[in-house]
């Protein structure tokens, strides 16, 4: 429903929040590749679009990917990376 408004009005958190969301279910099944694609958009948001919300689901997936079966994973340590540079560069920082 969201993807048919017109981009401008498009509510982007809870389109990349749902997306975070996706992602987790992948790796929860065991799917890497799902999860990186569910990431693909969100991980492209430029700093000002990354809001805590976001960033507090992004720390999560991180976590996942920090776990068995991922933690010896080259591809998914790769993808923990990326998200680890995406948190950096936002100002919108999960509390801890």
């Amino acid at each position: 429903m969201y993807e048919a408004l017109p981009s401008p009005r498009r509510p982007y958190s809870q389109i990349n929040g749902t997306q975070i969301d996706v992602a987790a279910a992948h790796l929860h099944m065991r799917d890497k590749d799902g999860a990186a694609e569910a990431l693909r958009t969100v991980l492209e948001l430029p700093p000002e679009k990354r809001n805590v919300s976001l960033t507090g689901r992004l720390s999560r997936i991180e976590r996942l990917l920090s776990e068995s079966p991922w933690s010896s994973d080259v591809d998914a340590r790769q993808l923990a990376e990326r998200i680890s540079v995406w948190l950096s560069e936002t100002s919108a920082r999960p509390l801890a």
